[in-house]
C-alpha cells in the first residue's frame, strides 16, 4: 500500500474521491511536493474511514472549513472526536502511519511533505531540519492564508507559471520549520519522560487539575523543575502542554490545595 498514487500524487483515493485534483512540484533539488484539494462528503449518521500507510513524510492538512474526526489507536481504540475549526491545521508524522475516521463532510487541502525536502529547505535558509512538533486543530492563520491562495490553481482552465506553486511550496516548508521546528529542543538535549512517567503526567493532567497549579503540582511529583519539565513534556510527546490539553480538549477546573496535594501524593507513592 503505498500513501498516494504514483502517477498523479493525489491522496484523493485514501479519501474515497480517486479524481480530487492534486498539484505536485520538486520545489528545490529532488524532494518533490503534493497537495491534493480534498472535498469529501459524509452524510449525517454515516462514517468514512481513512487510512495512512507508514511513509518517511509528514501529513499536513490545512481544514477550509469546520469538520469533525477521530484517530484510530493502534489498538484499533478509537481517540477523543475532535472539532476542527477553519483555518486549523493537523500536522502528523507518518513514520507509523495514521488513520482517521470522519463524523463530517471534509473540505481540506491535504499536504504530502518529505523529510528530505525540509532538509533542502533548511539548507537553502542557513538552519537545520529537526523533528517538527505535531499538532491537531492548531489555528495558523499563515497557513490559511497560503491555502486560500492555492485553492486558483486547482483550476484547470487557468494557466499559473509553475514557479508560483514551486515558491509557495518552499513558503510552506520554511513556515512550518520556524514554527513548528524542535531542532532547539533536541539542542538543548532535555531528557525526556520514560513511558511510565508520560502516562503519569497525563492522568494527573487530564483530571481537571488548576491549569496555574498543575504544572507545578506534577513536576514536583517527578521532582524536575517546572522549566525542566515543561521542556521534558514537549520533547517527549512532540507538543507544549498547553498545546496538549487544548487538542484533548479537557476543561481544567480549580481543585483546593488539599485535593491537589493528595492526588499528587497518591501518584507519588505509585511512581516509586
Amino acid at each position: 500500500m503505498t500513501l498516494y498514487d504514483q502517477d498523479s500524487g493525489s491522496l484523493g483515493a485514501l479519501f474515497g474521491i480517486p479524481g480530487a485534483p492534486s498539484l505536485t512540484a520538486i520545489p528545490m533539488q529532488e524532494a518533490s511536493f503534493c497537495v491534493t484539494h480534498i472535498v469529501r462528503d459524509v452524510p449525517q449518521g454515516t462514517v468514512a474511514d481513512v487510512c495512512f500507510a507508514p511513509s518517511d513524510v509528514y501529513l499536513l492538512m490545512l481544514y477550509m472549513d469546520d469538520t469533525r474526526h477521530c484517530d484510530i489507536l493502534p489498538n484499533g481504540n478509537r481517540g477523543k472526536i475532535r472539532r476542527y475549526r477553519q483555518g486549523s491545521v493537523c500536522l502528523v508524522d507518518l513514520a507509523q502511519g495514521a488513520r482517521i475516521e470522519l463524523y463530517e463532510s471534509l473540505h481540506a487541502l491535504a499536504f504530502v511533505l518529505p523529510r528530505p525536502l525540509f532538509e533542502e529547505v533548511a539548507q537553502m535558509t542557513g538552519g537545520t531540519a529537526g523533528r517538527l512538533r505535531c499538532t491537531r486543530g492548531t489555528i495558523d492563520t499563515v497557513l490559511l492564508n497560503i491555502g486560500t491562495a492555492l485553492l486558483p490553481l486547482f483550476d484547470p482552465s487557468q494557466f499559473h507559471p509553475p514557479e508560483l506553486l514551486r515558491h509557495v511550496a518552499t513558503a510552506i516548508c520554511a513556515h512550518l520549520l520556524h514554527d513548528y521546528g524542535l531542532e532547539d529542543v533536541e539542542d538543548w538535549n532535555v531528557p525526556r519522560l520514560s513511558v511510565s512517567q508520560e502516562r503519569l503526567v497525563k492522568g494527573l493532567l487530564s483530571e481537571g487539575i488548576d491549569d496555574s497549579r498543575s504544572v507545578e503540582v506534577v513536576a514536583e511529583v517527578l521532582g524536575m523543575a517546572r522549566a525542566d519539565f515543561e521542556l521534558a513534556f514537549q520533547a517527549t510527546a512532540g507538543v507544549s502542554i498547553a498545546d496538549w490539553m487544548s487538542q484533548e480538549g479537557s476543561t481544567i477546573e480549580s481543585l483546593n490545595a488539599g485535593t491537589t496535594a493528595e492526588a499528587a501524593s497518591r501518584r507519588r507513592r505509585t511512581l516509586h
